[in-house]
């Protein structure tokens, strides 16, 4: 079943030398439980693409669907994760966390069980009262994520959330939401990131976009089913799509739009 639906999608933003297109005719589709992965130059649109599909902006022709009914603003079952952490200062880890279930008006008491259950899970415990400037980029990263799947969203879009953190906090982060999506039942998610590797590890599929104006020119799909162990990316099969796609990235001027992998 077809969760997401993008039909020829365009965006331009007003610029000093006029009217700058970024995102231009962009078709693609995300299936119900499927996550995937948009990688592309710096510039192309990539984040836009992201608030388009949470609402917060509106493309300038074309059509975007969620279960069948056009995107017409900010919803509480499309939630965004940024790469800034985008927490409250004056706010401790668990009021950060529960800030999304009292906004929804969620009982109090439930409140303090989800805060007390999602902080366990990211691997908080002992920080409940800690506020985000006494934290490292990782554990801000993994409030900002408790945060987000708290609420229970139906699409999770994630715009490299992992990209300010050293290797080491990365690789802890990229296991730890595989799992997270793993136990979710499925959730459906959109990746914006650079790293072809992550790509691969955490997508379903992976969609590739040219330079401004944007188009999607590669599609490729993970020969493996999720949740993956990291060992998986550097078994022969996965490590070779990690490549290709690496050289599909360096390459991206002479790939055709709407070119493919399978």
């Amino acid at each position: 079943m077809t969760d997401l639906v993008l039909d020829r999608v365009s965006k331009s933003f007003v610029s000093r030398g006029g009217m700058l297109p970024v995102l231009e005719g962009l078709c693609a589709q995300v299936e119900r439980g499927e996550v995937v992965a948009v990688l592309g130059p710096s510039g192309c649109g990539k984040s836009t693409l992201l608030k388009i599909l949470a609402g917060l902006i509106s493309p300038d022709s074309g059509s975007v669907r969620w279960r069948g009914a056009a995107i017409r603003g900010p919803s509480a079952a499309r939630c965004l994760v940024f790469q800034e952490y985008s927490l409250f200062p004056w706010y401790s880890v668990r009021r950060n966390i529960g800030f999304g279930l009292e906004v929804a008006k969620v009982a109090r008491g439930k409140v303090q069980a989800l805060v007390g259950e999602w902080i366990e899970r990211v691997g908080l415990s002992g920080f409940d009262d800690f506020y985000p400037a006494q934290l490292s980029g990782g554990m801000r990263q993994r409030v900002a994520l408790a945060r987000t799947l708290a609420v229970t969203p139906e699409l999770l879009l994630l715009d490299e959330p992992f990209a300010a953190l050293d290797a080491v906090n990365r690789a802890v982060l990229q296991d730890l939401l595989q799992g997270l999506l793993a136990e979710s039942g499925r959730k459906t998610a959109v990746l914006v990131t650079h790293d072809a590797a992550e790509a691969i590890y955490l997508a379903d599929r992976v969609l590739l976009l040219s330079s401004r104006p944007s188009a999607v020119v590669l599609e490729l799909t993970v020969p493996a089913p999720r949740p993956r162990r990291r060992e998986q990316l550097y078994a022969p099969a996965l490590l070779q799509h990690v490549r290709e796609l690496e050289e599909a990235v360096r390459n991206l001027d002479r790939l055709q739009v709407a070119g493919r992998i399978e």
